[in-house]
């Protein structure tokens, strides 16, 4: 039976995720149920001695039985304390069960959430690079939610499992061909539904899929706000994301609809059972009054479980997707682990050498006999035109990638033998578009590495946004260092923004530092202000700049020309330019640049 298959795939899924509090809520569960039944069963007894019926029947002189052996009286009163004793104990583990349900649901959605924040910052750089934004962050929110929730509808249906294997039997023993009869209802209840439940599971998959592009579409609506507005194109990514909007909620709407059809005939059909077994029990059998009553009760029961297990089976398929999205994306992030090396370093403090290093992405070539030094305290610079291979060897020298062939050596150590977090502490980064939070100034710099209100963290914070000019700029905005930048910067000018990146990067102290394209979308004293910066550090620590734009590096102590992901030319900016027949002389003519002795003279 398939509903029966997927129980077992579903206890196995939330017992990976939630351990050990799955079986304390069967637990819970099969208390509270075995008190309920014991004290539906005590209410014969109590009947039979209120109707003045005779206590004959076995199930009664069973339960008077273990009332005498506990030394119990068995009078009207004393029967009924206990059974109002019985019954509140079971209400405090009903109570003790919903609880453990919403704490397991609240733990598992904490624990799969940072698990798998953890696990993406742990993962290959490629495996970052392969995957779509809006899928991680919609596997992150949304269903990890929906799969914590999840959790809530599997315990009703254990629940109900429980309760039944419970009831069956007791009715059983009370009235055999009534509960033989139920067994099979509760069979053909599931034949019907079982085409309403599978169309809810596909309707689910459908649905996560839709909210992993749903997210993607939405974060790419709001990052082009600006643009959108400015080009007065906002109405047709708008339209689009209507579109995406009304699938959604047409999804949820028929996963919905089926999930009302069989919760709303659960009650409807319990009471006709229940009135057409008290009918042919007392008018037609002239069965005791308090014997059907407690039966009626205990097939009441029975019958809300039993007929309850379809819809709960249906809420859980309407979970399927989110289940099987969070499983699926936890189980690739892990296999796709970054691979450490197990020498750890406190710094870079020698040359790093790339030794007949090749890269290959998949089938395609990017980069091919790089044999280059990057020297102790010196500014390199690394030149080309976009698709040169710039990026690539910024990810090589930063640890992000591994070589295809050849070895990234550092003080005689191979990158690959290296603990990666240890050698990207002693590097600094900054791109041509920095990253910029929605916080202070000085939470931006020192990026939470400390509280800035303390006085030594904010020494350290002001020390770093002089070394990257950030004083000027900082008088003039309404709180210095405490002014709030808006979402990605955007109450800051591009320059503004990548002084306050060169500035964090100095608050961290790097041994190597990186400048990428860090001045290609600057205007002309915006980057004069951040070339300052750079020249400020020259000979103080080991500088990389990656440019096209060559203004950039005419201070820099060596250049690599990269053309067709190999180093075509290298040598001093003067040495290179003096060559009339080289790749770097016609890149500085089409940009009007020449080496700094002959801009000042000329």
């Amino acid at each position: 039976m398939r509903q029966l298959k997927e129980l077992v795939l579903y206890t196995r899924v939330f017992y990976r995720f939630a351990g050990w509090r799955v079986p304390m809520l069967v637990l819970l569960a099969l208390v509270s149920g075995l008190l309920d039944v014991v004290g539906i069963v005590a209410l014969l007894p109590l009947l039979q001695v209120a109707m003045g019926e005779t206590t004959d029947n076995a199930t009664s002189q069973a339960a008077l039985h273990v009332m005498t052996t506990l030394g119990i009286p068995t009078e009207f009163k004393s029967m009924a304390l206990i059974i109002v004793a019985i019954f509140l104990a079971k209400g405090t583990f009903v109570f003790a069960q919903s609880f453990w349900t919403i704490h397991a649901i609240t733990t598992v959605r904490k624990n799969i959430q940072t698990r798998l924040a953890k696990s993406i910052g742990d993962a290959s750089f490629t495996f970052y690079t392969d995957q779509n934004t809006g899928h991680m962050i919609n596997v992150l929110t949304n269903e990890t939610r929906r799969f914590s929730s999840g959790l809530k509808v599997f315990s009703q249906v254990l629940l109900g499992l429980i309760y039944i294997v419970i009831y069956v039997p007791t009715i059983l023993t009370l009235q055999f061909n009534l509960a033989l009869t139920l067994v099979v209802a509760t069979l053909v209840v599931f034949v019907v539904a079982r085409p309403l439940i599978e169309k809810t599971r596909l309707l689910s998959i459908r649905a996560s899929e839709e909210n992993s592009a749903l997210a993607a579409e939405l974060i790419q609506f709001v990052h082009a706000i600006p643009y959108l507005k400015a080009t007065a194109t906002l109405p047709n990514l708008r339209r689009r994301v209507r579109e995406r909007v009304k699938k959604m909620a047409s999804l949820d709407l028929r996963m919905g609809l089926r999930t009302a059809i069989l919760g709303g005939f659960k009650e409807p059909v319990a009471v006709a059972v229940l009135i057409l077994y008290i009918l042919v029990e007392v008018e037609i059998g002239g069965g005791s009054l308090a014997n059907v009553a407690v039966v009626a009760l205990l097939l009441y029961r029975l019958l809300n479980q039993t007929l309850g297990l379809p819809a709960s089976f249906q809420r859980i398929n309407q979970l399927t997707g989110s289940i099987d999205f969070v499983v699926d994306f936890t189980r690739d992030v892990t296999k796709a682990v970054e691979q450490d090396g197990p020498n750890v370093i406190d710094s870079v403090d020698a040359d790093i050498v790339f030794s007949n290093v090749r890269f290959d992405r998949g089938e395609q070539n990017i980069l091919r006999n790089i044999n280059l030094k990057i020297e102790h305290q010196k500014t390199i610079g690394i030149v080309g035109e976009s698709g040169a291979g710039k990026t690539t060897f910024f990810n090589l020298l930063t640890g992000l990638l591994d070589p295809s062939e050849g070895e990234i050596t550092v003080d005689g150590q191979d990158y690959r033998t290296l603990a990666r977090a240890s050698l990207r502490r002693m590097i600094g980064y900054v791109p041509q578009d920095p990253v910029i939070i929605n916080d202070t100034i000085a939470n931006n710099i020192c990026l939470y590495a400390g509280d800035p209100e303390t006085p030594e963290c904010r020494e350290k914070i002001i020390a770093a946004a002089r070394a990257a000019n950030c004083e000027f700029f900082l008088q003039n905005t309404p709180d210095g260092l405490d002014t709030m930048v808006g979402d990605r910067g955007m109450r800051l000018s591009g320059g503004q923004r990548q002084r306050i990146a060169i500035a964090r990067e100095l608050f961290k102290d790097p041994h190597l530092l990186i400048f990428d394209e860090a001045t290609s979308a600057l205007d002309g004293q915006s980057e004069a202000y951040v070339q300052d910066s750079i020249d400020r550090l020259h000979g103080e620590r080991t500088i990389v700049i990656i440019a096209h734009r060559l203004s950039t590096m005419r201070r820099c102590d060596w250049l690599h020309v990269f053309d067709g992901g190999t180093v075509i030319e290298q040598g001093s900016f003067s040495e290179l330019y003096d060559k009339p027949a080289s790749t770097f002389r016609r890149m500085c003519e089409q940009q009007g640049v020449r080496p700094l002795d002959a801009a000042q003279n000329g």
